[in-house]
């Protein structure tokens, strides 16, 4: 159960980090509008965290000469997203695929001490230190 909360915690923590992460690259871009397109950081935010979800409303556009920059965002944001998904899960699969090999060490281990308790300890420690080398 110990194992189970580590591993919840963990995901957690990887998952609020990439929320920071693309937060603050929406940040960095709306830094960009904030000098070279927009006169209110509301307006940058809002347009650049539209644009980076490719939510994007339309209420807000950029000027004619940065108009490329809207789209240019909206593939960042989906490849950074799509890369946040991929380790999210990449990092899923290891922690579940430890878990079952510690459970499966486990019950292994039992089972030699079952072997020790017959009288074959010669066999026990066979399995042991083969469980070992692998």
């Amino acid at each position: 159960m110990q194992s189970l909360w580590h591993t919840a915690v963990l995901m957690i923590r990887f998952t609020s980090v990439t929320i920071l992460l693309h937060l603050l690259q929406i940040l960095l871009w709306a830094a960009f509008y904030r000098l070279r397109c927009f006169r209110s950081w509301e307006s940058c935010f809002y347009f650049s965290a539209t644009s980076y979800s490719t939510v994007g409303y339309g209420d807000i556009v950029l000027p004619p000469v940065w108009r490329l920059l809207g789209p240019v965002e909206a593939i960042m944001g989906v490849l950074m997203c799509g890369i946040s998904v991929s380790a999210l899960f990449a990092i899923a699969t290891r922690l579940i695929g430890n878990e079952a090999q510690l459970s499966a060490d486990a019950s292994d281990l039992s089972g030699i001490g079952k072997l020790r308790g017959r009288g074959s300890s010669r066999q026990a420690r066979s399995q042991f230190g083969k469980k070992i080398a692998n």
